[in-house]
């Protein structure tokens, strides 16, 4: 699946579908905004994300994150905003 041509439509989807789903890595899906980590959040195993290059994701975004605590991998390199305290656990 080409995840770089995500839409929040397809995240929200992908998650609704998938909730066991441990690994997720949206690398260069530039149309993602905070709609789709709001989705992403509920991926109560979720350990590994990857949001690089993500240029609409919001540090408010990021923020939904930060409940899931099975969470040890978060890469957002390559985001335009601030991130070393948006999630309160980075």
């Amino acid at each position: 699946m080409l995840l770089d041509r995500a839409t929040n439509e397809a995240v929200v989807t992908l998650c609704g579908r998938m909730p066991a789903l441990t690994a997720l890595d949206l690398y260069g899906a530039k149309t993602l905004t905070d709609e789709a980590l709001h989705a992403v959040a509920e991926l109560k195993l979720l350990t590994f994300l990857v949001l690089r290059d993500c240029e609409l994701v919001s540090d408010t975004g990021v923020r939904f994150l930060a409940k899931l605590k099975s969470l040890t991998v978060l890469s957002l390199d390559g985001c335009s905003w601030s991130r070393t305290r948006a999630c309160g656990r980075c």
